[in-house]
Parts: C-alpha cells; sequence; structure tokens
C-alpha cells in the first residue's frame, strides 16, 4: 500500500507538473492510502458553468409549468400581504395605544415590517416572450430549467423568507 503525503506538494504539480499554477483553492485529505497509482478526479476548468446542460421542451408544456408556477406564487403573494397589512396593523395599533400614554415613546418606524416583494413580471415577461415563440419547442438552459420549470428564482430564497415571516403566524 503506497501513502501520498498532499501537504507536501501540491494537487497542480501532479496533473499539470510543477510549474503551472492552479488559480483555485482544492480541499483535499492531508494523506490518501491506496494499492495502485492515483487516480485524481477530473479537473473542472471554468467551474460549474462550463458543466451545464440544455434540454429542449415543447413550448407548450413549458408554458403550463410557467402558468401554474405563477398561480401557485399568486396565492402566495396574497397571503404574504394579507400578513403583511395584519402585522402593519397590530404595529399601529400597539403604537397608538402608547399615543394615551406618553406621545414621545411612540415609534412610527415600520422599516422591520417590509412590504412583500411582488414577482408577478417576472413570470410575466417569460411567460409573454414564450407566447410569442414561433417554434413548437424551445432550448432551455440548466438555469432556465430552474427557474421556470423547478420554479427556483434568483430570488426564491428571499421570498421564501419573506412569506414565512407573513404567514407563519
Amino acid at each position: 500500500m503506497k501513502t501520498i503525503p498532499f501537504a507536501s506538494v501540491p494537487m497542480s504539480d501532479y496533473i499539470l507538473g510543477p510549474k503551472f499554477s492552479v488559480p483555485r483553492k482544492v480541499v483535499l485529505p492531508k494523506i490518501v492510502n491506496c494499492d495502485g497509482p492515483v487516480k485524481w478526479p477530473p479537473l473542472k476548468i471554468g467551474g460549474d458553468k462550463a458543466m451545464s446542460r440544455t434540454v429542449t421542451v415543447s413550448k407548450d408544456a413549458l408554458l403550463k409549468a410557467l402558468r401554474g408556477n405563477r398561480d401557485v406564487y399568486s396565492r402566495q403573494l396574497i397571503s404574504a400581504i394579507d400578513g403583511w397589512v395584519e402585522a402593519a396593523r397590530k404595529r399601529l395599533s400597539a403604537e397608538l395605544s402608547k399615543l394615551d400614554e406618553d406621545d414621545a415613546a411612540m415609534d412610527l418606524n415600520f422599516n422591520d415590517i417590509a412590504e412583500p416583494n411582488d414577482y408577478t413580471a417576472e413570470y410575466d415577461e417569460i411567460i409573454g416572450m414564450f407566447e410569442l415563440e414561433v417554434n413548437a419547442e424551445v432550448s432551455l438552459s440548466q438555469d432556465d430549467y430552474r427557474r421556470f420549470i423547478l420554479n427556483k428564482w434568483d430570488w426564491s430564497g428571499h421570498w421564501e423568507r419573506q412569506f414565512m415571516a407573513y404567514t407563519s403566524h
């Protein structure tokens, strides 16, 4: 069994030679035990974007998914707005009750009760774009698939936090 100390020689030296450096951090174990030659994992140059795939989908199926995602989002938005209005009313009521006691103690700063963001226009824009598409099939990148089919937009994490803040009561 061979023991190879990684701490003494950078991975780039094994793969590309000692005069070539890879300008990214590679996390490896300090020691690897193996019975044969060392087999390195494939080196990714360009990050995950280089591994991006595309898929061709029916325009009708895509529009159906987008409209369904928009409907789910619209229902969530209405619930979040209702929760936001309720939270703002409770806060205002509490602050107005302080007015009876001492008007100097009243705090009308409502920055901690932010209005839920409305991303409906993003759905409408994409739906409108694909409604005008002349081809029966469209090609989606991996990022497009994540957004349009899986409904995981760049803003989804922020939206989920807002939605939960106003609907979990």
